[in-house]
């Protein structure tokens, strides 16, 4: 991943683990949240708190998640890793991807609860 970002002149920061506290305060900082499971996840938390904190997502196309993420509106979606770094560079990560997340967000009961 790490590569492909490079190759599309896209910064890209690998944060690791981040203690509990402290996720929501990152994510909320972040300009974009990359999502790049493999694994089929049914319903990922850290897509809805993104949603909820107006955290524009990349992420790829598995499980739940297009249910969750909106391609071009509150994310991009990508068919596999190397999809995603070439539209996220064009993609604006302010103003119209964050109030769609933030939208999004408030428009389903329980995200912020």
């Amino acid at each position: 991943m790490k590569h492909d970002a490079l190759a599309a002149d896209v910064p890209l920061i690998m944060r690791g683990w981040v203690h509990r506290q402290d996720v929501l305060s990152v994510l909320a900082r972040a300009t974009a949240l990359v999502f790049p499971s493999l694994w089929a996840e049914p319903l990922s938390r850290v897509l809805l708190e993104a949603l909820a904190l107006g955290t524009p997502i990349a992420a790829m196309v598995t499980g739940g998640t297009a249910e969750i993420v909106t391609d071009g509106d509150n994310g991009l979606l990508a068919e596999d890793a190397h999809g995603w770094p070439r539209p996220l560079r064009a993609w604006p990560m302010t103003g119209t991807s964050g109030n769609a997340s933030r939208g999004r967000a408030s428009a389903s009961p329980g995200i912020l609860s």
